[in-house]
């Protein structure tokens, strides 16, 4: 009897089952009607194998001719037969590139043996006890909680705190206002940074923490981190993670101040092309989606 074949297709009705019990493990969907959802809008996105094989793809920027790999569930081996199908998946609905989900470096080899090549690096850094830090209070500057009324002047922000590749457009931005804590800074009326936290299965996430270049150096960073990590504590996390640029000194030696470490391998974000991810970034701001 012929064994079942590793080859992806396009996900079927009957194969979303198989795709939660994966997608939920690892916290990619959080409900069957989210995922279903998101397979009605673009079937091509879910793709499965009769092996058991799983990837599920969205596009990475609105302003970007960029697919994004989210999630990869298959054999090692398999692996660059899959990211060659991907892209041609990727090229046949109008996208330039596909990108690799975020790959430690020991899992590397099969995307490079793909023909893809590292575009970034990055590094998980993990707050394994809450202790409280108390941030000095910056003169003129006021914290408040956000919602989409100013969602456009978040969008704004962002064109000047990161790069084309790493700011959000208007879906990524209202989703996470919708389903992270967002804080704030106002000076003289104008938002001046944010910062975005989360719980996810339990632990703590900052998901985006970002300040205006012209005011930076004054505290506002750490006024937003020290909040955001106030309020994860009291939510009764033991653990708070986030991701940041490996070259990014700047920003680790804020969140070593907050007690902070490097934990685990870097992470790399692969391609098959030239993709620029750093092209006027600003390097004080971190991002972990």
């Amino acid at each position: 009897m012929s064994s079942r074949s590793h080859a992806l297709r396009m996900a079927e009705e009957r194969d979303l089952a198989r795709v939660f019990a994966l997608a939920r493990q690892d916290g990619v969907f959080a409900s069957m009607e989210e995922l279903r959802d998101a397979w009605a809008r673009a079937p091509w996105t879910v793709q499965v194998s009769d092996a058991g094989d799983v990837a599920l793809l969205d596009r990475w920027r609105e302003h970007l001719p960029l697919v994004a790999v989210n999630a990869l569930w298959s054999p090692e081996r398999s692996v660059p037969s899959h990211m060659t199908a991907l892209r041609a998946v990727a090229r046949a609905h109008g996208f330039d590139d596909v990108l690799s989900p975020f790959v430690p470096e020991e899992l590397l080899d099969p995307y490079v043996r793909a023909g893809m090549r590292v575009v970034h690096t990055g590094v998980t850094m993990a707050l394994r006890q809450h202790a409280f830090i108390a941030s000095a209070p910056v003169r003129g500057v006021e914290l408040e909680l956000a919602d989409e009324s100013v969602l456009e002047q978040l969008l704004a922000l962002d064109i000047e705190c990161f790069s084309d590749f790493w700011r959000y457009d208007v879906r990524l931005m209202r989703e996470y206002l919708g389903s992270d804590r967002t804080v704030i800074a106002r000076h003289e009326g104008a938002i001046v940074g944010y910062a975005m936290c989360r719980i996810d299965r339990g632990h703590g996430v900052i998901g985006r923490l970002a300040v205006a270049p012209a005011h930076r150096g004054h505290g506002i960073g750490g006024l937003l981190l020290g909040d955001a990590l106030g309020y994860l504590e009291r939510q009764g996390t033991q653990r708070t993670v986030l991701y940041t640029q490996a070259d990014n000194e700047q920003a680790q030696r804020l969140y070593a101040r907050f007690g902070f470490e490097q934990t685990g391998s870097r992470k790399h974000l692969l391609a098959f092309g030239e993709v620029d991810t750093e092209k006027s970034v600003v390097p004080w701001s971190h991002v972990v989606r």
